[in-house]
């Protein structure tokens, strides 16, 4: 399937659906002393799961000495964010709750990333000049004046423990309630949406109403979801599966295919779209044809070494960028989306959180000319 033939779009092309978090990165020593054992005791590395906001206050203070680094987050937010940079032509928007963020030295632009700052002494890191500056949509971004959700990110010896908070994030599904008129109107001229998943929510169910209601008044729309560990780990939040089932893409890494059940049930997966597994050293994509899956092989021709790698965090948004440029682009195939999303995945690996946006039109040029 190549990119979406209809009309071009009157609003933002390519729209994430999404957390908006502040993303502290830290990647521990090797040193095993016993106050780095305590440290590493507290994170369950290769997993994620959501944590309170004084049990985050108090991990960033006890992480404070290790420099943690400071980048706007979420998973659909990177993404968006990784578009923007890559200036793939195509506009994009966001639908989220944005908080205010605190305790950041410097602000984030291209490869200068912000420092935390445990004492707060420093002017905060501006959310919405940030979205400004790098051209994102933010028509459909509530801002409001409470804490952002967090996420520390934690790196030891290549495997990662995100420990989010919802923070501003909890008014999110209240919002598409209340907002859900509006931002069906406002979705049904995108090209693709992108739908990403939340920390501390039981349930889904307005968030499965907007996309059912999406997909009655605009079905040409292309709507992907990446369940991430958050909702690919049972037990899952009310709903998940309801829109895994509306998805058109789903966007998954190896061990989540696993974990879904999707691995066992793709041939009855989307039928016009498919599943998207991301791996080190491939990404697969998995369609389905009657009672039959196709499974499509790309070996990644740049599998950096793991000294080469400063975070991962992120990489698989990084990836979806280039995917969803190409579903969005008409007469781009699936395969270019894929190329792409792989280049900028291994540029994203080269920086802490979204510290290499200033690079990401370079990578993206090559695809974009073919």
């Amino acid at each position: 399937m190549t990119g979406s033939t209809g009309p071009r779009a009157t609003g933002p092309e390519i729209v994430g659906i999404g957390a908006v978090n502040a993303d502290y990165i830290v990647r521990l020593p090797e040193e095993r002393s016993a106050e780095m054992s305590d440290i590493r005791n507290r994170f369950e590395f290769g997993s994620e799961r959501a944590l309170t906001a004084t049990e985050a206050t108090n991990l960033l203070a006890d992480l404070a000495p290790l420099n943690p680094i400071f980048s706007p987050g979420g998973s659909a937010l990177n993404t968006i964010a990784t578009l923007a940079a890559a200036e793939t032509g195509r506009s994009v928007g966001y639908v989220g709750v944005c908080g205010r963020a605190t305790a950041v030295r410097s602000t984030v632009g291209g490869s200068d990333p912000g420092e935390f700052d445990p004492g707060g002494s420093a002017a905060p890191f501006s959310f919405p000049n940030w979205f400004a500056g790098l051209g994102i949509n933010t028509e459909h971004v509530r801002f409001v004046d409470e804490l952002v959700g967090t996420c520390v990110s934690v790196t030891d010896a290549g495997r990662r423990s995100l420990l989010t908070t919802d923070g501003a994030n909890a008014g999110f599904l209240g919002y598409v309630a209340a907002e859900a008129d509006r931002l069906v109107r406002s979705l049904s001229s995108a090209r693709v949406v992108l739908i990403t998943s939340f920390a501390g929510l039981d349930d889904i169910a307005p968030l499965v109403a907007l996309v059912r209601r999406l997909r009655a008044a605009a079905p040409d729309v292309i709507v992907c979801v990446d369940p991430g560990a958050m909702w690919s780990i049972p037990p899952v939040p009310a709903g998940v599966p309801e829109l895994l089932t509306a998805a058109d893409w789903i966007l998954l890494n190896a061990e989540e295919y696993q974990l879904t059940g999707l691995a066992e049930r793709s041939p009855t997966g989307p039928s016009r779209g498919g599943i998207v597994v991301k791996d080190t050293k491939t990404v697969q994509v998995v369609t389905s044809t009657a009672d039959q899956a196709a499974v499509t092989v790309h070996w990644n021709p740049e599998v950096l070494p793991p000294h080469q790698i400063v975070d991962d965090t992120g990489t698989g948004d990084a990836f979806a960028a280039g995917f969803l440029w190409a579903l969005a682009s008409p007469g781009v195939s699936e395969v270019t989306g894929v190329e792409l999303g792989m280049a900028l995945a291994a540029a994203k690996l080269r920086h802490p959180g979204l510290g290499g946006l200033d690079g990401y039109a370079d990578v993206a040029r090559p695809y974009l000319a073919g």
